[in-house]
Formats: C-alpha cells, structure tokens, sequence
C-alpha cells in the first residue's frame, strides 16, 4: 500500500506555495499563520522555528523573500500590472474562443497570490461574439509544426451563417503553402501561397478546421520562403490580397494620428495650416477601403487608377441611398451574397 502521508522534506516547497498564494508586497503573513496553512491544505505539522529555518533555506536557494512584520514573497515572474496587460491582450483578441480565453486567463492568473484573482471581477470584454471554433489552438499548432518543416496543410476553409456558426465555404479542402502567422486588427492570419494562385494569399486562423499536413514539401521560390513580415503587414493593413503599390493622399491634420495607427511605414512630404501630405506603399484593395473608411478627411492624390475606383465606388455607395424606399428581403439576400462571395475571392 503506497504511503500516502506527506513528507517533512517537501515542507520548503509547501511553504513556498503558500508565500505564493497568500502575499505580496501589500499582504505579508506571520509564521503561526503559516504553521496552520501546513496543516490545513497539506496535512503537515510543523514548528515556527521549523518554518523560520526552511524560509532561510529558500532565501539561500535564491527566492526573495521578505519578512517586514510577517513573511511574503517579493518577486515574481510577473507584476500585476503586467498580468493585467496579458488579460486585457488575451478578452481583446478576437479570435480565441470564450471557453479558451477563461481558461487561459485563469492559468494567467494563478501567477500572482489570491488577492489579485479577486480583482478579476472588475476585469471584462465588450465583446458580446466571440469564435465558436474549438480547433483554434490544434490548427495553431499543426500550422507551427508544418511551417517549421516546411510542408503543405490541406484544411476546411469556413465562414459565418446567420446562425452564427462556421460553416465550410466548399467542399473540397484548400492545400496551401504555409509561410507566416501574424495577428492584424486584432485577427489572427496564415500568410500562405494558395495552390490556385501565384501569389500570397491570407486565411483568418479562427475559420480554418479540420487541418492536416500533407506530404508535399514548399515550392522553391524564394520570394515567398524568405518573406519579409514587417513590410508585409505594413503593406496589408486590412489583410487583403493583391498586388502594392505607392500611394500620394492628402488628410486633415487632425488624422495624423489615424495615419500613424495605419501606416507604421508612411512618410510625410508636407504640410500646409490645414493639410498633411502622405505617401506610402500599401496594398491597393487595402487603400480603396481604408480611403472609403475615412472619405471625408482623405483624398488619395495619385494613382490615378485608385482615384477612379475609390468615384466608382462612392457612386455606389451614394446610389443605393439614393431612394428612400428599402428593397425587399429578397433582392437584398441575393446583394448580400454576391458582395459576401466577391470579398472571399478578395481576402484569399
């Protein structure tokens, strides 16, 4: 029968678990309160001078333990403020799923004593919707593998129905090359080369299922194999896919920081009392909706070709408000779905 009784060696580490879950630098706590925690939580009688001798022998084994009218443990991985920033990171992402985001942000918070999980209930997300996708940290991790052995995925692309579930875009599986993973808006993306096209496309992670590597190692090219992340992204700001190019626009003054929060690359040629001058090399689709996003502060200036397709657009835009009288349920599901199929063509 195996002896289930806890042994007084390991009274150090039980001593350092309770300096860890009861104090910090604002909650201290005195020997006699330790003796009874040993013998509460972990069925160990013990000494005051048995706890003071093996307090001394975890400061000596390099754990800065404090004692100013009572023991507590005064360095730690992280400061609370810090865990605060990893929780916040973690409710703001939007693309872990809720049951997962608890979870990780319980594991977070076991970092610091009791007394901070109890700040937790002040500590919430907007964020009514979140990805109902249970495979997001296997995809994750079948993506870090196959990236780095260099190997094709085949995976279930989806997108959401008006049930709010993933739902498969087609049948077939899509079969990528898969180069880099990035967070962009608070979204997280593979960066890859579709077998369709000769080009990078990108996929939200949160929408990938049923994920596997294939046998087929990458292409040879090094364009794709050494791709230079930064630029990328600064490149992609809405993650859409196509060809870049140098754009000219004039904005307000007072977007200058709206441009910085876009254009981490962006150079400011000059400026007048009311207007600043930008150019930037960005993804031409990405500079069409950035330019509609902020149409009334920004006019882009050159190309011509992305000048006229930002009119076009806004004639659009403008004609379907036009008419007072709303069209019909119908018509508008069939609009909807033609924008819906136009945007995934874009985007992958």
């Amino acid at each position: 029968m195996l002896n289930t009784k806890p042994h007084k060696k390991l009274i150090p580490l039980y001593i350092l678990k309770i300096l860890r879950e009861y104090t910090d630098l604002n909650h201290h706590i005195r020997q006699q309160k330790i003796v009874c925690l040993l013998k509460k939580d972990f069925s160990i009688e013990c000494e005051r001078k048995a706890v003071a001798r093996n307090i001394s022998y975890l400061i000596d084994a390099g754990f800065d333990i404090c004692n100013d009218k009572g023991y507590y443990l005064a360095e730690r991985p992280f400061d609370d403020c810090e865990l605060r920033l990893i929780i916040d990171i973690l409710l703001f992402s939007n693309y872990i799923p809720k049951k997962q985001c608890n979870e990780l942000i319980q594991k977070v918070s076991t970092l610091s004593s009791r007394y901070f999980k109890s700040k937790l209930n002040y500590i919430s997300s907007i964020k009514s919707f979140r990805p109902q996708n249970k495979q997001l940290f296997y995809t994750i991790e079948i993506l870090d593998q196959a990236i780095s052995e260099k190997r094709q995925v085949e995976f279930t692309y989806n997108s959401y129905g008006t049930d709010k579930k993933l739902h498969s875009i087609k049948e077939e599986p899509y079969i990528v090359y898969p180069y880099q993973m990035a967070i962009n808006n608070g979204f997280f993306y593979l960066i890859c080369n579709y077998n369709k096209y000769d080009r990078l496309s990108h996929f939200r992670i949160d929408r990938i299922t049923n994920i596997k590597i294939a046998n087929k190692c990458y292409k040879n090219s090094s364009e794709f194999t050494y791709l230079d992340l930064q630029t990328y992204m600064a490149e992609h700001i809405y993650m859409c896919s196509g060809n870049s190019t140098t754009v000219t626009f004039r904005v307000v003054k007072s977007m200058i920081g709206d441009v910085l929060d876009w254009f981490c690359d962006c150079e400011f040629i000059k400026e007048n009392s009311k207007y600043c001058y930008v150019k930037v090399n960005v993804n031409i689709n990405a500079m069409v909706y950035w330019s509609l996003q902020y149409g009334a502060y920004v006019e882009v200036l050159e190309p011509l070709s992305i000048r006229e397709k930002i009119k076009d657009l806004s004639q659009v835009i403008a004609n379907k408000y036009k008419d007072s009288n709303i069209i019909g349920v119908s018509k508008k599901s069939k609009v909807a779905e033609s924008y819906k199929n136009a945007y995934v063509k874009m985007t992958i």
